[in-house]
């Protein structure tokens, strides 16, 4: 199976440091993307999952509008608290989407980008190689949020929370980067999938060792010469 996005779930919720919130993390998730707008809010404070801080700080900012990217890679799946504070109150959002991350393999972070402006289109790019999965979100105020570029697919719809939009994407790199454009923010993170573990287990096969037990070796079949045993490759 090649990597991809699972299922995203949206957040909405006011306040400079909400309360946790539970999130489910799929059993076969092997990393979570965190995306985050608002205006006013600024960069994220802490970010946490299961007590955990998440990794990578890529923050874009235009003095007012803010778009912000993490990861956590290995969560532990289930049932678990999400927790995260802005570093400022949000006037408009914060929108948050969670995408978690399928793979066989393990998953590791290659590269993650972001960039805002006041509706001239914000831009990132982030270094791939083909294969790789990248995850995006754009922002918007006041209308819904949507991404052009390297031939990204939407996740999920739009949706928006204190007039702040926002909607995810995703796309498999084919080359060296992924570029990406949305309206006031766009937030973009690149993973890679690792080799996957072997299928099921490996029994060995134990159907030519026949000698006498106590003994190793494959094929020990003992002879007998007159009162005298000898087990061939066996010294005394």
């Amino acid at each position: 199976m090649a990597i991809s996005a699972g299922t995203p779930t949206f957040l909405g919720i006011s306040g400079q440091n909400p309360a946790g919130q539970a999130y489910n993390v799929p059993a076969t998730a092997k990393a979570l993307a965190f995306f985050g707008g608002s205006t006013g809010g600024g960069n994220l404070s802490t970010l946490t999952l299961a007590a955990v801080a998440f990794s990578g700080s890529t923050f874009a900012t235009d003095s007012d509008r803010n778009a912000v990217v993490r990861y956590f890679l290995a969560p532990p799946t289930g049932s678990q608290t999400l927790d995260w504070a802005w570093a400022g109150t949000p006037a408009d959002g914060g929108a948050v989407w969670v995408v978690p991350i399928i793979a066989d393999g393990d998953v590791s972070f290659v590269d993650s980008d972001a960039d805002c402006a006041a509706e001239t289109g914000a831009t990132a790019s982030s270094s791939s190689a083909s294969g790789d999965l990248a995850v995006a979100c754009g922002f918007e105020i006041d209308s819904a949020a949507s991404v052009s570029g390297s031939s990204y697919a939407a996740l999920a719809a739009n949706s928006s929370f204190n007039a702040y939009h926002a909607r995810p994407y995703s796309v498999l790199a084919s080359g060296a980067s992924v570029s990406g454009t949305s309206q006031v923010g766009f937030a973009q993170i690149v993973f890679r999938e690792g080799a996957a573990p072997p299928a099921g287990n490996v029994t060995p096969d134990t159907s030519r060792s026949r000698g006498v037990r106590g003994l190793t070796g494959v094929g020990l079949r003992p002879r007998r010469y007159g009162a005298i045993w000898s087990f061939p490759g066996v010294s005394a």
